[in-house]
């Protein structure tokens, strides 16, 4: 994959979620000017470490994915869960909304959902805490 791919996808998702380069500096260690460069197709080939910190902020961030950014393949984006202190403050019926929307994408993306270590962690970490709490039912053991 070229690097001038990889930079047009990233000024592609920047443009396309509105996600400004001074909002990028303040939450990366990149300059705000050099983000503004590479935009303006004035930088074309920046450094890797550059590349690596633009696509680690967008996939934390706007969920768009860090494999599609630098390679052009697999999902362009994953759901964003919200923060916990957001997400607390949601009415239920908002909650159980965005538990639906993530569910239903995650059933449709599987496979590709999988390949994302941190998500595939997530899922193993989730179904043994399913098995032991199933067995401690099983034995008349609740909570350990």
């Amino acid at each position: 994959m070229s690097k001038s791919e990889i930079v047009d996808r990233i000024k592609t998702s920047m443009d396309s979620n509105g996600i400004t380069a001074y909002e990028i500096s303040k939450n990366t260690q990149l300059s705000e000017v050099g983000i503004n460069r590479i935009r303006k197709g004035e930088i074309k080939n920046p450094n890797d470490s550059t590349i690596e910190k633009l696509s680690e902020f967008l996939e934390s961030r706007y969920g768009i994915s860090k494999t599609w950014l630098l390679t052009g393949k697999g999902l362009q984006y994953f759901p964003v869960l919200p923060v916990d202190e957001h997400f607390s403050r949601m009415a239920s019926a908002e909650k159980e909304r965005k538990f639906n929307q993530i569910a239903t994408f995650v059933i449709k993306h599987e496979s590709e959902m999988m390949q994302n270590a941190l998500f595939k962690s997530f899922v193993e970490k989730l179904a043994y805490r399913i098995v032991i709490d199933t067995m401690n039912e099983k034995n008349g053991k609740k909570g350990e």
